[in-house]
């Protein structure tokens, strides 16, 4: 039996580099979320589409495109989300799925703790008909070509004012030998710390970033960058892989919305000069802040707006010469509007707790 050298390394290396790799998206733009389940809906809601190409100097170099979503909802108490990414490498595509669930304890105004959990799926199809073989009837050829594996992620993190961290582990089955497939899908741990130092009176921040990575067997690998943020608006970066990669990062935000992002990873040494570099787009839409129920200047805002829904819905309701008709439309939408309203803000508001006290209120009187 006889196939080109060429060939037999990259079948080798597909199936080996998938079994020992997780797509390394750049954290800082995707949110985190595809590593660890309890960020879904932490904080706010984000839409993130993400497209990386491997080896820029390699012709059909590995790519991966990635979609993302995840929301908080009842007052920011849980959050929920999707991943979806497909991974082609070689004559191997995959296809992972997942689902999460987060719990968010909120602490103070500051501070957040949370939990989450997620069930995932993989698909890995071998195409036999992208390799240029000698012998169409191989045994490798002929094996299995696609396999399935559902699993499960756990993950806590916290967060301040100043300071976000996490830890996740995943693939939980496969850790405790009760899924199929390990060696093609193995368990990794992953986490996480960030810090958010102000500058220029809040306007501009300074982020240092560690990420950490390791299968359940294998050796760690570290990510350390350092991120500056101009007015909310302009991001600009770099990380340094353990591994020899460096990564370069910008990233603008319009409407304090919407970030349109790019990430280069350069391989250091002589093999950036055969394989060339990697790159990455992200665009990511971010809904329902939750700074917007807690920031105090926001007061005017909310009541404005409060002022206004209110004053649509009557004059919209109220019938001629009859008592305004609570239709269930209208209902939902106060529902909905809830927290703009006076006495939400008053029991949310930690600054206006008071304790009781026995007795009258002691002062005295001037004769």
């Amino acid at each position: 039996m006889k196939r080109p050298l060429l060939i037999f390394l990259l079948v080798s290396w597909t199936v080996v580099a998938f079994a020992q790799d997780v797509p390394l998206f750049t954290q800082k733009l995707t949110n985190s979320f595809l590593y660890n389940p309890s960020v879904a809906g932490n904080t706010f809601g984000s839409l993130t589409l993400s497209h990386r190409t491997m080896w820029s100097g390699v012709q059909d170099a590995p790519s991966t495109n990635m979609f993302s979503i995840h929301t908080p909802f009842a007052q920011h108490k849980f959050g929920t989300g999707l991943n979806f990414y497909q991974d082609k490498i070689g004559i191997t595509e995959t296809i992972y799925g997942s689902a999460a669930f987060a719990y968010h304890v909120k602490i103070t105004d500051d501070r957040m703790f949370s939990m989450g959990v997620s069930v995932e799926y993989n698909n890995l199809k071998v195409d036999p008909s992208k390799a240029d073989v000698v012998d169409g009837n191989d045994q490798l050829l002929r094996s299995e070509a696609s396999q399935n594996h559902v699993d499960y992620s756990f993950g806590l993190s916290y967060k301040s004012k100043y300071m976000k961290l996490g830890a996740a582990a995943n693939r939980i089955g496969s850790m405790l030998g009760i899924s199929d497939s390990t060696a093609d899908f193995p368990a990794f741990y992953s986490g996480f710390v960030q810090f958010m130092v102000p500058l220029a009176n809040d306007r501009d921040v300074l982020e240092p970033t560690l990420i950490y990575r390791s299968f359940a067997q294998g050796e760690p690998q570290f990510d350390a960058g350092l991120f500056y943020t101009y007015n909310d608006f302009a991001t600009l970066g770099g990380s340094y892989r353990t591994g020899g990669t460096m990564s370069m990062t910008a990233a603008l935000k319009f409407k304090k919305r919407i970030l349109v992002g790019y990430s280069r990873d350069m391989f250091l040494g002589d093999f950036n000069k055969s394989v060339g570099a990697a790159n990455e787009i992200t665009i990511r839409l971010d809904f329902r802040d939750e700074s917007f129920y807690t920031k105090s200047k926001n007061a005017r805002t909310i009541n404005t707006k409060a002022l206004a829904i209110r004053r649509k819905t009557i004059s919209m309701y109220q019938a001629k010469g009859r008592p305004m008709h609570q239709s269930d439309k209208y209902r939902k939408k106060v529902k909905n509007n809830s927290f703009m309203s006076p006495n939400y803000r008053m029991n949310s508001s930690k600054k206006l707790m008071t304790v009781k006290t026995k007795g009258k209120p002691a002062y005295r009187r001037r004769h």
